[in-house]
């Protein structure tokens, strides 16, 4: 159903785009019926695309842009193109993330290693200086 639709928008975009100022009364669009053109423009209108006054539907400025990317069906083409190019970007990010997080711990883990070196380095010497100065007072006196 939804195809259909996105199938008469395209037509009845088309079909506006060719008068001279943009704007056509929705009865005139080809072939659907009243009641059908009717809701037809309403759809076009919650999307965005027209202006309804009565019966009479002019081009927003997206309706404008839709016509210039080829028609309503290759703008959602396009539509759907860079919504999957967001959702690689927002998967690539919380993947560039993920890694972050692992160097930071593995950082914090490699200072904790370095951290414990320094430590023990300062007690052996610490010890050895210790021990150094027992030795001298003791052969000392």
């Amino acid at each position: 159903m939804t195809d259909d639709i996105d199938v008469l928008i395209d037509k009845c975009l088309r079909q506006i785009s060719l008068t001279k100022d943009c704007s056509l009364l929705y009865p005139m669009f080809s072939d659907i019926g009243y009641d059908k053109a009717k809701r037809l423009a309403e759809i076009m209108q919650d999307k965005g695309l027209i202006i309804l006054d009565q019966q009479l539907c002019s081009f927003r400025d997206l309706a404008y842009t839709v016509i210039k990317q080829g028609g309503w069906i290759a703008h959602l083409d396009i539509q759907a193109e860079e919504k999957k190019q967001e959702e690689a970007d927002k998967a690539s990010q919380r993947h560039n993330t993920k890694l972050d997080i692992v160097y930071k711990y593995l950082g914090i883990i490699g200072m904790g290693y370095v951290f414990v070196d320094i430590l023990a380095l300062f007690f052996t010497k610490v010890k050895f200086g210790l021990l150094s100065y027992l030795i001298q007072l003791l052969f000392n006196n």
